[in-house]
């Protein structure tokens, strides 16, 4: 019953992000259906929530590291919703450049959603240093930018692959 649901909102996830990534590239200006898409993710997010708290995971001592990553999951979701909406109202459109580093942090999270359900440390470890090599050069991505508006949209893109990194760190705690 958990796992179905846990395996849906990771779908629902990297469709908001395709969803994003196809838009920004076709320079789109309407991001509704994604903002919509973060319905369901909520709900199966509150139900796993729901059944984590009723009873607990199927391997009891990572009950909480299930209920955080869940968490970090729905804030996943929030952040999307949040970008497209910002998207949406501001009528923002990227460069090539900045469309190439939102695909960067979809593929992050791509990445750990592979390995999530069949962990892997290698592949782990090759989505931290890209974390960081991705957080080390989005400074220079600020610098080049065309708006305040545009620095607000932009650090969305850091927001979710910082969370994406602890998606990561998080689960690190239930396998090692």
């Amino acid at each position: 019953e958990f796992q179905p649901m846990l395996r849906r909102i990771f779908l629902l996830l990297q469709s908001m992000y395709d969803e994003l990534a196809k838009g920004m590239e076709n320079q789109e200006t309407n991001f509704d259906h994604v903002v919509s898409m973060d319905l369901n993710v909520n709900r199966f997010c509150f139900l796993c929530l729901r059944i984590l708290n009723k009873k607990g995971y199927e391997d009891f001592k990572h009950t909480q590291t299930m209920f955080l990553l869940v968490t970090f999951l729905e804030q996943m979701g929030d952040q999307l919703k949040e970008l497209a909406e910002y998207l949406t109202t501001r009528k923002i459109s990227f460069s090539e450049k900045e469309q190439k580093d939102f695909r960067r942090v979809a593929g992050l999270f791509t990445e750990y959603q592979s390995i999530f359900f069949k962990f892997n440390l290698e592949k782990a470890v090759k989505i931290d240093s890209s974390y960081r090599k991705f957080h080390n050069e989005f400074e220079n991505l600020l610098d080049h930018t065309k708006s305040a508006q545009h620095v607000r949209a932009l650090l969305s893109f850091d927001i979710l692959a910082k969370i994406t990194a602890e998606l990561l760190r998080t689960q690190l705690m239930m396998v090692l």
